[in-house]
C-alpha cells in the first residue's frame, strides 16, 4: 500500500483510543520483557494463545490494531534477512510498529516508520522513547505519518540468506518459491505495492 493511500485507509483514519497492544502465540523473552516493563507505565492490551483470545484473519487483525497508537510486533527470533508481516501489519493499520529485528533491517526497511529495540542500548532506553512518543502527540504524529515515505526500501531480505534454509527433501518446491521471488519482476513490482507502507 502506497504512503498516500495508507493516509486515506479506514484502519489509519481511526481515533487511536487506546495506548498500545501486542499480538503474539509465542512468549519470547523480548516480549515478555517488554510487556513487563512498559506496563508499568500504561495497561498494554494482548492477544492470542497466550492470552485465550487468538483470532484469524488479516482484516481482523487490522481492525482491532487500528485502535492503538502502538503495537508491540517483535519477531520470534533475529536472523539475518527474517522479517514477518508483523511491522507491516501495524503500520497498514494505522499505528506506530514497536519492532524487534536484526540490524540488517536498515537494508531492506525504512527505519524512520518503526522503532527497533535494535537501534537502543537496552529495553529500559527504547520504553522511555516510547513513553516519550506517547507523551508528546506532535511527535508521534510526526514520526508516525511525516517520516512514513514507504516502509520497504528494497526486497533483497528474501533471497539474502535464503541458501542457509534449503532442504534437500524440499528443492524443487524451494527451487520454484526461490525464482519466482528473486527472478519474477512482475512478483516483486506485486509485493512492492502490496507492503509499501
Amino acid at each position: 500500500m502506497p504512503p498516500s493511500e495508507l493516509r486515506q485507509s479506514r484502519f489509519s483514519k481511526r481515533p487511536k483510543t487506546q495506548f498500545c497492544c501486542i499480538v503474539f502465540n509465542n512468549p519470547i523473552p523480548n516480549r515478555v520483557e517488554i510487556l513487563r516493563k512498559l506496563s508499568k507505565y500504561k495497561d498494554i492490551h494482548c492477544y492470542g494463545a497466550p492470552f485465550g483470545n487468538h483470532f484469524n484473519g488479516e482484516d481482523i487483525k487490522y481492525d482491532i490494531l487500528s485502535n492503538y497508537k502502538f503495537n508491540i510486533c517483535f519477531e520470534n527470533g533475529i536472523h539475518p534477512g527474517y522479517y514477518t508481516e508483523k511491522p507491516i501489519h501495524a503500520k497498514v493499520a494505522g499505528c506506530l510498529p514497536l519492532y524487534w529485528a536484526d540490524e540488517n533491517c536498515k537494508q531492506d526497511f525504512n527505519t524512520g516508520s518503526f522503532l527497533n529495540l535494535n537501534d537502543f542500548s537496552s529495553m529500559d532506553e527504547y520504553v522511555e522513547r516510547i513513553i516519550q512518543l506517547d507523551s508528546n502527540e506532535d511527535e508521534y504524529n510526526y514520526f508516525l505519518m511525516n517520516r512514513n515515505h514507504g516502509m520497504v526500501r528494497s526486497l533483497s531480505a528474501y533471497g539474502r540468506n535464503i541458501d542457509k534454509y534449503k532442504n534437500p527433501e524440499v528443492d524443487p518446491l524451494f527451487d520454484f518459491f526461490n525464482s519466482l521471488i528473486i527472478n519474477s519482476t512482475s512478483v516483486i513490482s506485486s509485493i512492492k505495492k502490496l507492503i509499501e507502507c
